[in-house]
């Protein structure tokens, strides 16, 4: 399901990763509503293997697989421990590509965010955790508890993914 970046960075107006308040993670999920709907859709149908695509594998990418985890049973601290370690296998210069950010950021959104938290001399990803250790993922996960009192209650009301719905995923996807 497509949607522009542009959206994304419109809907969120906060771009300090290090403001608990304002952290641009507490409104991905609902940002990503259309998204993550045909995801749990598809993978409550069986339609698998799907693929979660972002340009760094961590922040849609991470929510999406988060809120899976989360249905599937998973405990928090092994979905946090999970997302933090994904930093391992990120490569920056994978991320980057060939892309002259400078010059394309001056006509496009995601280039010039890109631009703004890049290294270009970094091999090694930045940690996914903010200056006092918490991961990004916390916010999503926090904001979501705070609005709807858990991460399946989010999925019912948000998402449309039943108890009934967990326990097919459950069903299909747990050995």
């Amino acid at each position: 399901m497509d949607y522009h970046i542009t959206d994304m960075l419109n809907a969120s107006q906060a771009t300090d990763f290090s403001s608990a308040q304002d952290h641009p993670y507490r409104q991905m999920p609902y940002f990503l509503k259309p998204q993550l709907k045909a995801y749990f859709s598809r993978a409550i149908e069986g339609r698998v293997p799907m693929v979660v695509n972002c340009s760094a594998g961590k922040d849609r990418t991470g929510i999406t697989a988060a809120l899976m985890l989360t249905a599937l049973g998973v405990p928090r601290s092994q979905v946090m421990q999970d997302y933090v370690l994904s930093t391992e296998y990120r490569r920056p210069v994978i991320e980057r590509g060939d892309v002259d950010l400078a010059a394309v950021a001056k006509s496009n959104a995601f280039a010039a965010m890109m631009l703004h938290y890049s290294d270009r001399q970094s091999t090694q990803a930045a940690p996914l955790i903010t200056e006092e250790g918490i991961p990004y993922l916390y916010y999503a996960l926090a904001q979501i508890e705070a609005d709807y009192g858990s991460v399946p209650a989010f999925l019912d009301r948000e998402l449309g993914v039943s108890a009934a719905d967990i326990d097919t995923l459950k069903t299909l996807y747990l050995q």
